[in-house]
């Protein structure tokens, strides 16, 4: 049964509820986990020809100066230059729910002038409206990235409208389901990739904590990497054979190898550290070395994902 949902899914037919249940259902460290696992990272390949990216975030978090001064805002372009040299095949840039959005565009917009004109730029943004998707489409955005919390009905049911205003707006829209805890329940992930696959978004990522709930979250309570990894797998094979990037965060070898092809480098910017020194996390050489020791092509050209470069252009 579990080679017949494979095979239904390298064929990129959609996979039924039950199907995606089944697969969630598979014991870690089994053969047909292996099977699976094998499964998605073929998946992965034949959508992206076998390359990786690496994005890059840059941002305040709520309360910070990044958007406020204007040392705040020179440091922020100043990471998003920092990230283009060192390769990263899109920068995204964070909104805040405190910032006002008005400010969050004129920050995009010096931070569009001090990128090269080819470098993909993704806004990292919450819910937005029609007017506000435009808005972000003219400050020089080719994608916007949106996340959404496991479990959480109103922004799964909502998550197709976004991705439709995005699309009018002549945005590519990402989604990453966070805050997946070692108590996610089968069904209610079910649901929540069905939901994501149905938006069609080109990007799909889950995560296993969000920066709202990592600080009180017990050890305990955390997942695993193995069993985010097989979630992970799962949601790559629901996913359609266009989805170019699937990403998991925490990034690692592991996952890597099971069909992630996306990682994120980190740079916020926050008022317990100085401005000359923001806190840094993941960086782009690191997630590159990543990739490479899960054997993919690390990609070296504006994002395949977000429409920086062509997939007809590689040949």
């Amino acid at each position: 049964m579990i080679d017949d949902i494979l095979t239904k899914a390298q064929n990129d037919f959609d996979l039924e509820p039950e199907d995606i249940a089944e697969l969630l259902a598979v014991p870690l460290f089994s053969m047909d986990a292996g099977r699976l696992q094998a499964a998605a990272r073929l998946k992965s390949r034949k959508a992206s020809l076998n390359y990786a990216e690496v994005h890059a975030c840059v941002g305040g978090q709520p309360s910070s100066p990044s958007g406020e001064t204007k040392t705040g805002r020179e440091m922020v372009k100043n990471l998003a230059r920092q990230f283009e040299r060192e390769g990263a095949n899109a920068v995204y840039v964070g909104y805040c729910a405190d910032e006002v959005f008005d400010d969050f565009i004129g920050l995009s917009r010096e931070i569009r002038q001090a990128l090269r004109p080819e470098t993909v730029m993704v806004a990292a943004v919450g819910d937005f409206s029609e007017t506000q998707a435009k808005a972000l489409k003219d400050s020089g955005y080719k994608g916007v990235h949106l996340t959404i919390r496991f479990g959480a009905t109103d922004d799964i049911a909502r998550i197709g409208a976004w991705c439709d205003i995005a699309r009018t707006a002549d945005l590519l829209p990402g989604v990453c389901l966070e805050g997946v805890g070692k108590d996610a329940a089968n069904d209610v992930l079910v649901s929540d990739m069905i939901m994501i696959r149905d938006a069609e978004p080109v990007v799909s990522a889950v995560a296993r904590y969000d920066p709202m709930s990592a600080a009180s979250m017990h050890e305990e309570e955390r997942i695993t990497a193995a069993r985010l990894t097989h979630i992970m797998a799962v949601m790559r094979l629901t996913m359609y054979g266009d989805v170019s990037g699937v990403g998991m965060h925490d990034a690692g070898v592991v996952g890597a190898v099971a069909g992630a092809n996306l990682i994120w480098a980190t740079a916020v910017s926050s008022v317990l550290e100085t401005e000359s020194a923001p806190r840094r996390g993941l960086t782009v050489s690191a997630g590159r070395e990543i990739f490479y020791d899960a054997e993919w092509r690390v990609f070296d050209k504006p994002s395949l994902c977000y429409g920086g470069t062509a997939l007809e252009d590689l040949g």
